[in-house]
């Protein structure tokens, strides 16, 4: 079983301070069983807003750390008639 976990972070404007965070986990394929340890239980940022905290019901902690690295990924599709 494979197991991805991510977590983005991204900024509304350059002169803002406001992050907008969105955490997507996968476990296995679609077919696999889905397990009630497997949700999330807890999410809880530190004071600065730079650190995050992820809990399961499976009692896995995960921490995450904001990077000041911002990637920005454009795809273009072109049809030809």
């Amino acid at each position: 079983m494979s197991r991805h976990s991510i977590l983005t972070g991204i900024r509304n404007n350059n002169n803002s301070s406001d992050l907008n965070w969105s955490f997507v986990q996968i476990k296995g394929t679609l077919e696999d069983e889905f397990s009630d340890a497997d949700l999330l239980s807890c999410v809880e940022f530190n004071s600065t807003g730079q650190l995050l905290a992820c809990g399961d019901k499976g009692g896995r902690i995960v921490i995450f750390q904001e990077n000041e690295v911002y990637f920005c990924f454009v795809f273009f599709v072109r049809k030809f008639l």
